[in-house]
C-alpha cells in the first residue's frame, strides 16, 4: 500500500493503471492520493518551503537511474 503513492505522484503511473492493477477502487486510490499530497503540504512553522526549479531535471535523472538499473 505504500508504494501506491510513489507509482503515481513520482512514477507518474495513472491511478485507474494503479487501481486495476491493485483491486482497489479510483476513489480509494484518489483517497490515498490525497492524503499523501496533503501530509506534503503540511509544513512546520518553523520551516522555509522551497520551491525548486530542478524538479524536471530531478525527474529526468531518476528516469536515466531507472533505465540503468533496469539494463545492469
Amino acid at each position: 500500500m505504500e508504494m501506491l503513492g510513489c507509482r503515481i505522484l513520482v512514477d507518474r503511473v495513472a491511478q485507474s493503471s494503479v487501481a486495476q492493477k491493485t483491486g482497489l477502487t479510483r476513489t480509494r486510490i484518489n483517497g490515498i492520493v490525497n492524503r499523501v499530497v496533503a501530509a506534503g503540504n503540511e509544513v512546520s512553522p518553523c520551516w522555509e518551503r522551497v520551491e525548486s526549479e530542478l524538479a524536471g531535471k530531478e525527474r529526468q535523472m531518476a528516469d536515466e537511474a531507472r533505465a540503468g538499473l533496469k539494463g545492469a
